[in-house]
């Protein structure tokens, strides 16, 4: 109670933080009541805070509602349940708010549900709920199209659940798609990918830790290939290896709206973005105890980094190139292919970025 008599003191805040500050409160319901009162509040964070109660929340949330100009709210790691959940979404429709965080409250189906419902967001987390896999299919068809970024960390789906997911994408004109720490199945990232290629609003897409396997990334490649909207991409943390990498090698050489692309290390080498100066440098130079398959992967990514949308790369432009950097590649290109045979296509797809022009 002491900290609510010495903040409300003040009416000039916009933005306010709580973290792990209000456990076992029992001036819930006036504090909710003193921040719906604030004239210029924006921003408000009340996270990482156990021991509410219910009957406390439900009031919080009402006195709050009453704010004229609220329009972020973060509410992450209350432990609100889907009771919680239904007080909160009333409190969302009555303030109108247009970004919420809501991840690590056990809402449950029953809470995503109705928070999904609230047409007025424009960005949602609802990250690490406990939803049931099998729940996702009735959780969609009455979720708003307004989100234009979702952020979905930790779920688990069934089949049909996923499929739902997906469509639910389509009706929507997302811009940011955050789907992280999903394990996802051989079969649902195919599926995904085969939509996804042609989502034609999504400019970033994150998926790191994602369990994208080196048999799922030709879908993924192909996709990459296909969609001309994308400008930012994170697959960190997922376990594709070399063939994975030169499969994301290959779509990169139809990409042309990429600016970032975030990947993890191949064999204890990171895809880097030095100067120019260093970049040739590499090309040139093998490290020391440097094997075949590692420098080939070193130098191509290396490359790669360069051809990012606005960047240096266009197929046209392959003379930006030292031409013993190209020659060095084919050279080993044929040594890697006799340790590891590629297919045929990836072949020509690499061998035609470096020659400027398309074999196929």
């Amino acid at each position: 109670m002491f900290l609510l008599q010495q903040l409300g003191q003040y009416k000039s805040f916009t933005h306010l933080v709580f973290s792990e500050a209000l456990e076992n409160c029992t001036f819930l319901n006036a504090f909710g009541e003193w921040l719906g009162s604030l004239p210029d509040l924006r921003y408000l964070s009340l996270v990482e805070t156990a021991g509410l109660a219910m009957d406390q929340i439900e009031h919080f949330f009402k006195g709050l509602a009453k704010s004229k100009t609220l329009e972020f709210l973060d509410v992450s790691g209350l432990e609100l349940g889907p009771e919680g959940a239904l007080y909160l979404s009333h409190a969302v429709n009555q303030l109108q708010i247009k970004k919420l965080h809501a991840r690590d409250n056990n809402f449950q189906a029953r809470g995503i549900t109705l928070l999904l419902r609230c047409s007025s967001l424009l960005s949602l987390n609802i990250s690490n709920n406990n939803v049931h896999p099998g729940r996702w299919i009735k959780i969609f068809p009455t979720a708003s199209t307004n989100l234009q970024k979702l952020i979905m960390h930790g779920n688990r789906y069934t089949e049909n659940g996923f499929h739902a997911f997906v469509r639910y994408i389509f009706k929507t004109g997302l811009l940011h798609l955050d789907i992280s720490h999903t394990a996802l199945s051989v079969e649902q990232i195919i599926y995904f990918c085969s939509q996804m290629a042609h989502f034609p609003s999504l400019r970033i897409l994150k998926m790191h830790n994602c369990n994208l396997h080196d048999n799922c990334m030709t879908a993924f490649a192909g996709m990459l290939r296909k969609n001309y909207r994308l400008e930012d991409v994170n697959i960190t943390q997922n376990p594709f290896k070399i063939d994975g990498t030169l499969k994301m090698i290959w779509a990169l050489q139809k990409n042309y709206t990429l600016l970032k692309l975030h990947m993890d290390s191949i064999d204890g080498y990171m895809l880097r973005n030095d100067d120019d100066d260093n970049n040739n440098a590499l090309r040139l130079n093998p490290l020391r105890n440097e094997t075949i398959n590692a420098h080939l992967l070193r130098l191509l990514c290396t490359n790669q980094d360069l051809m990012l949308a606005r960047r240096c790369w266009h197929p046209k432009r392959h003379h930006c190139y030292p031409p013993q950097s190209q020659g060095r590649i084919l050279v080993f290109l044929q040594c890697f292919m006799k340790m590891s045979p590629l297919p045929l296509d990836l072949q020509y797809y690499i061998l035609s970025f470096w020659m400027g022009h398309d074999l196929l």
